[in-house]
């Protein structure tokens, strides 16, 4: 279980575990000096973790959230989104436990904005899209595949209202 500092200034979204994997979701508006910063977070020695950091202009709000775990295998299912804004801009961000390198793939339409890849025993691998494109009332979860299969795997989807 990953139990780490939120990184200061910033507010803590959510949280969930499956199976020995860690997902927690912090937010923040940023400020003109923030480019090029760092992120600093405080793990506990010896734990195997994958950070990523998404900025994204024009947000007003994370208007809705849900965070879901699975047991594993070759497909995670994002949690899906109601009643959203017009003009809302879906994030989905997976994690994922494995023995090997996680490769992660899902469909030619969706945004990618970046992936992570952990490597040896209880490899840690992410991967962070969007929807590319503004929409509102229901958004399905997203179902992306992994090769190799995970051991445990985390998906979040997160809503930002337009401002």
């Amino acid at each position: 279980y990953l139990n780490g500092t939120r990184p200061k200034g910033w507010s803590r979204v959510g949280s969930t575990s499956e199976h020995l994997l860690t997902t927690t979701v912090y937010s923040r508006t940023a400020h003109r000096a923030d480019p090029g910063r760092n992120v600093k977070v405080r793990l506990p020695n010896k734990v195997h973790a994958a950070a990523t950091v998404a900025a994204y202009s024009g947000a007003a709000a994370t208007e809705r959230q849900r965070l879901s775990g699975d047991a594993g295998g070759r497909t995670h299912t994002a949690p899906s989104l109601t009643r959203l804004s017009a003009g809302s801009l879906v994030v989905t961000f997976w994690a994922g436990r494995a023995d090997h390198t996680i490769q992660w793939r899902t469909a030619k339409s969706i945004a990618h904005r970046a992936t992570a890849a952990g490597h040896g025993h209880s490899a840690v691998g992410s991967l962070l899209t969007d929807s590319g494109r503004a929409v509102s009332g229901t958004y399905a979860g997203l179902v992306p595949r992994t090769k190799p299969a995970s051991d445990a795997g985390i998906a979040v989807s997160i809503a930002l209202s337009p401002r």
